[in-house]
């Protein structure tokens, strides 16, 4: 890709120690040139241009026609932050990382281990939890 003049929109590189070595990484790449995730076992390299909130607000606004502000987003780590940002109500599962709970509206009672993301469902539509 990069010989043809593209670049990839995410790369995945495995790690011991994810959070210290995206700490390594945005330090030393230019500021804006990657989005530099870490996650539970891997680190994610992704072009600045492409995160879950970009993602859904376009299927939102050019295939399904619904407004953002009538979305409930639910996530955990912290490739969820723009996505919980930018809806109606962001989500943030109990065990979500600290920085995906402060950009979520509220956190959730229970964790991915426990359903959470189903008990959610269930709570909104009235089906109990």
């Amino acid at each position: 890709l990069v010989a043809a003049g593209e670049l990839p929109l995410k790369v995945v590189a495995m790690a011991e120690d994810p959070e210290a070595s995206a700490a390594e990484a945005r330090a030393a790449l230019p500021e804006g040139l990657v989005h530099v995730i870490a996650a539970e076992m891997h680190i994610e390299f992704l072009s600045p241009t492409v995160n879950k909130g970009r993602s859904l607000a376009r299927l939102c606004q050019e295939s399904l026609a619904i407004s953002l502000e009538e979305v409930v987003a639910f996530g955990d780590n912290h490739n969820d932050v723009e996505m919980l940002s930018c809806v109606g109500e962001g989500v943030a599962m109990r065990n979500a990382r600290e920085t995906t709970k402060q950009a979520a509206d509220r956190v959730s009672d229970w964790s991915n281990d426990e359903d959470g993301v189903a008990r959610e469902i269930d709570a909104l539509l009235g089906r109990g939890a």
